[in-house]
């Protein structure tokens, strides 16, 4: 038995030995290793300020844009409320001015015209009223007061007609080659004449001969005030120019 256990012994010496030659061989490899670690210096890329800057100042324009466009889109809306209301206070305004006095012919008269016109024509149809009318319309817009009969009057009769004659500083008469045919407008300039009341003669040019027509009042023989005043020319080129000539006279 003694010697078994020397056997034991002597085996676990060896294997003691062997163990230790193999942490001295570990031991060995260990010192052996060279461990590398890397550091990277290069700094972290820094922003672009140039960039930043910019993309925060068009930011900032924009909302300024905004802003301005608004303001003026309010203020552009208050002065168009603002200039009507002073167009229409003019308007009144020279209706009140020019109703009480016709300037040029007479002192005090309910009218500054009377619009005389023959309604009709055998070839240009209903336009010599159309051209009578946008004549007494545009007038009106600077502030005249004429008659018209087709609006102020329902029942038209020559007693009423005689009467706003009588009540007007001078008569407008829009003369073509068929007016003199119309016994209305022929009475109704003996009745200016009669009166004193100016005539002022707006002749078709664009449509009728000159001659013709001043042949033709001539022919009535008792007409003649209706040559007082030079005839205006009416065409459609001249349709400013005319109504301006009217208007001085009338003034």
């Amino acid at each position: 038995d003694i010697e078994e256990l020397e056997d034991g012994l002597l085996e676990v010496g060896k294997s003691i030995e062997e163990i230790q030659t193999t942490v001295e061989e570990l031991e060995g490899c260990v010192h052996g290793l060279t461990i590398e670690v890397t550091y990277d210096t290069t700094p972290p890329p820094k922003p672009d300020i140039i960039e930043q800057t910019s993309t925060a100042l068009i930011v900032v324009l924009a909302t300024v844009a905004c802003c301005m466009i608004s303001a003026f889109a309010f203020v552009a809306r208050k002065l168009s409320k603002k200039v009507s209301q002073l167009s229409n206070e003019v308007e009144r305004q020279q209706e009140i001015v020019r109703v009480e006095i016709a300037p040029g012919f007479a002192n005090k008269k309910k009218y500054h015209y009377f619009l005389s016109h023959k309604k009709k024509h055998s070839t240009l149809g209903n336009q010599p009223e159309a051209i009578a009318m946008g004549i007494h319309d545009f007038l009106k817009t600077q502030g005249y007061v004429g008659f018209f009969d087709t609006d102020d009057l329902v029942d038209i009769n020559q007693g009423a007609l005689n009467d706003a004659i009588k009540n007007s500083a001078a008569l407008i008469i829009y003369m073509h080659d068929e007016t003199c045919t119309s016994d209305w407008c022929v009475e109704e300039w003996r009745c200016a004449q009669r009166h004193g009341v100016e005539c002022l003669v707006v002749a078709d040019l664009g449509h009728c001969n000159l001659h013709d027509m001043k042949e033709a009042v001539n022919s009535l023989g008792d007409c003649k005030i209706l040559f007082a005043h030079e005839w205006i020319d009416y065409t459609g080129s001249l349709r400013f120019s005319s109504r301006q000539k009217l208007m001085a006279l009338l003034d």
